[in-house]
């Protein structure tokens, strides 16, 4: 399976795909191709539109990020690793981690489940959500 320019690719038929420790994780039918873990670079995010989440990458690995603001839904921008995202409806803030930094939101924004192909395609299960911390390393 190849993926040009980081587009999407639909797999909600692959039962699992690979895990940073070598097994095989259950995908849901909400698992979503989202590009090849290469493009995506330390320090940075990459929005995907059509899921509306941020793939992000820091030293420990890669993460899923929900890119909807937790206050009232509205999406998120990414600014920079330091700066993290803000929500331009009511100017809250969240750190590279998605931490809430300042309100009005009062909670984090959630991580989603991520998970590789054997192919190197990183996909999204937005069914399944992780704790912040959760990384996979490829």
């Amino acid at each position: 399976m190849a993926c040009a320019g980081g587009g999407l690719i639909a797999l909600s038929a692959i039962p699992g795909c690979g895990t940073d420790n070598g097994g095989m994780a259950e995908c849901s039918t909400a698992s979503v191709g989202v590009g090849d873990a290469k493009a995506i670079t330390v320090g940075s995010a990459m929005y995907v539109p059509s899921i509306k989440v941020f793939l992000c990458r820091d030293d420990n690995g890669f993460y899923a990020l929900d890119a909807e603001c937790t206050h009232v839904g509205t999406e998120v921008g990414f600014t920079d690793a330091n700066a993290g995202f803000k929500c331009p409806l009511h100017f809250s803030t969240f750190d590279y981690n998605g931490k809430v930094l300042t309100g009005p939101a009062l909670t984090d924004l959630p991580h989603f489940s991520l998970c590789t192909t054997d192919s190197g395609i990183l996909v999204v299960d937005t069914a399944k959500r992780v704790t912040s911390d959760t990384r996979l390393v490829v």
